[in-house]
């Protein structure tokens, strides 16, 4: 689980990072990122609509494989970036790993992380 200092949870700042943010693209998810000259602690939020799932189980599964992803990265990953995943599909544990991945190689693109690889 995410600590509570590393979660987006106002409307405001999901609105910030959508209208503001820089849009990074994977067939699995779309990472939209928000860098601000702070030194507040990275910032993450995670949607999945009822349009991926009409089952909160399988929503809910998704986000907590998203967000287990993420605090793996956490120690890399820059402060004061406000970064928000769109889930495009339901994620599944074996797709874990590919997913782990593919959000690696994107953090890098986006320069929010130095290397792909996370410190578990």
């Amino acid at each position: 689980m995410l600590p509570k200092q590393n979660r987006l949870v106002s409307k405001k700042d999901f609105d910030d990072v959508r209208l503001l943010g820089q849009k990074y693209s994977h067939s699995l998810f779309t990472l939209q990122a928000l860098f601000i000259e702070d030194q507040q602690p990275p910032k993450f939020g995670f949607i999945v609509t009822n349009r991926i799932s009409k089952k909160a189980v399988d929503r809910n599964q998704t986000r907590r494989i998203f967000r287990e992803i993420i605090r793996q990265f956490l120690p890399q990953i820059k402060n004061g970036n406000k970064i928000v995943f769109w889930a495009k599909k339901i994620i599944v544990k074996p797709e874990a790993l590919l997913l782990k991945q593919e959000i690696g190689k994107l953090l890098v693109q986006a320069k929010i992380i130095q290397n792909e690889n996370p410190s578990s």
